[in-house]
């Protein structure tokens, strides 16, 4: 069985180092995003690269990815869906700092520069469900129109 993503990691001193985590984790322990779920199994695949940009700022480049199934809104039926994001983070400790991120940036609130990979990447994997969810659920109208139907 894959380990989970460590729930909290110095990213000031992985940034430094030019550090890059990868992993597959179990969508079990992903607990958030379990429960807007059908079934929780699976792995969600993700990296994570951290750096400093130009401004000496802590940068965290990611992607994640993972085949989830949700339930159907129209037909109540299983629907799995591929779900897949990229994310650009910039390590901030309080609002100030994150009305300061430039665009294509967005705010991650560290914990004196400590950040928790498995909630960053349950995060972004919630945020990017609803997308590729309404998109599955729209290309399947016509099949849960006939279901329900009958």
């Amino acid at each position: 069985m894959p380990e989970a993503l460590p729930s909290r990691v110095d990213a000031i001193r992985l940034a430094g180092r030019g550090a890059r985590i990868e992993n597959d984790t179990p969508v079990a322990t992903m607990l958030r995003l379990a429960g807007m779920l059908a079934d929780n199994t699976g792995t969600v695949r993700s990296q994570m690269g951290f750096v400093r940009d130009a401004a000496d700022r802590v940068v965290i480049d990611g992607h994640a990815a993972a085949m989830l199934t949700v339930t159907c809104q129209r037909c109540l039926d299983a629907l799995p869906v591929q779900v897949a994001t990229d994310f650009r983070l910039g390590l901030v400790d309080d609002d100030a700092q994150a009305d300061r991120l430039p665009d294509g940036i967005e705010p991650v609130l560290s914990d004196d520069g400590h950040v928790s990979p498995l909630a960053v990447v349950e995060d972004e994997l919630i945020l990017a469900l609803w997308q590729s969810r309404k998109a599955v659920e729209h290309a399947r109208r016509a099949a849960c129109a006939v279901r329900t139907m009958h």
